[in-house]
């Protein structure tokens, strides 16, 4: 083999473990390897039900203006927003294990 092949063939090796280091960093920022990644458990309803528990409000008291199932970084949650007319309340709750993933709420002027 003289120099010009070992080079040729020096180059083809540095683009494939180039090419497989760029693929490899990329699962593992987005996530695209996680074999935990869930599946929805609970049901909407089960999610509304848990933001009402959370904001201790019943279902007859608010009207809900937002009803969603998202997927992020391979987790499903449900992104719920009501309010009871003096305050608005935005929940996330992980469709899993049904727990508050974030709340917040502030009053409707």
């Amino acid at each position: 083999m003289d120099k010009s092949e070992k080079k040729v063939l020096s180059v083809i090796a540095f683009i494939i473990i180039l090419f497989i280091s760029i693929i490899i960093a990329v699962s593992l920022w987005c996530g695209c390897g996680n074999h935990t990644m869930n599946t929805a458990e609970i049901t909407i309803g089960e999610a509304r039900a848990v933001a009402l528990k959370d904001a201790e409000r019943t279902e007859d008291a608010v009207v809900f203006t937002e009803q969603s199932r998202t997927k992020s970084y391979g987790v499903y949650s449900y992104e719920i927003e009501f309010n009871d007319g003096i305050t608005r309340y935005e929940y996330n709750i992980d469709a899993q294990t049904g727990e508050v993933i974030s709340r917040y709420s502030r009053l409707i002027y």
